[in-house]
């Protein structure tokens, strides 16, 4: 198991399906989460603020990859 970066900065239409998708596998695969975007960013990917409250693992959103990096070096 690792940390993932998800940059979701380049997802231009709603895409509900790649968010459920990867919330679904993440708990069993993943140490944490950061995503790199926006909240605008955040909104095309569907039911986000419902479905991270059920998410058993570490979660934080960036706007800069640098901080977002540094903060998953801390779940290697």
């Amino acid at each position: 198991m690792a940390p993932a970066l998800w940059d979701i900065r380049r997802l231009t239409k709603p895409k509900p399906g790649a968010w459920l998708g990867f919330i679904q596998g993440a708990p069993d695969n993943l140490t944490a989460v950061a995503v790199l975007g926006d909240p605008d960013h955040i909104e095309l990917l569907g039911s986000f603020p419902a479905i991270i409250n059920d998410l058993q693992l570490p979660f934080r959103l960036f706007t800069d990859e640098t901080p977002a990096l540094e903060w998953l070096l801390e779940f290697v």
